[in-house]
């Protein structure tokens, strides 16, 4: 396991945050490819991941806060604290589907196709995020 890639003094540089990043840079490009070859406007998937990163990142600390309820009894500043970890995929992915219909129907798109297009963009994610998961010993 290596849950930390490097250290320059005060900064370390965690492997599960690269990981988790590649995974959104990779499900990022992936989607507005497809995009384009679907005859769907790149620029609006795109900017759609915006909202998707951070509802995933709201999302996934929420569900951990309500999992964790204990852990903040009397420290409530601590649940902003996601660098120290605790991010649970479901609540990301939950809030994040609520936002992508949100967004489709406000941009008129085709929900199914833009659905089409995310479905191996998550899978693509998660991939990375596990990978990340496994480095940081989880």
């Amino acid at each position: 396991m290596l849950p930390v890639l490097f250290r320059i003094g005060p900064f370390s540089l965690h492997t599960y945050g690269v990981f988790v990043a590649l995974g959104f840079l990779a499900g990022i490009t992936f989607a507005v490819r497809e995009a384009g070859k679907s005859g769907i406007n790149r620029e609006k998937i795109f900017d759609l991941f915006f909202y998707i990163v951070l509802a995933a990142i709201v999302g996934s600390r929420i569900l951990y806060i309500l999992l964790n309820l204990h852990q903040y009894r009397g420290k409530p500043i601590g649940m902003i604290k996601i660098w120290e970890g605790g991010l649970v995929f479901y609540g990301g992915f939950i809030l994040a589907v609520g936002v992508t219909i949100w967004y489709v129907r406000r941009n008129e798109l085709e929900l199914w196709s833009v659905a089409d297009i995310l479905a191996l963009s998550i899978a693509l994610g998660h991939f990375f995020g596990r990978l990340g998961c496994f480095f940081a010993g989880c």
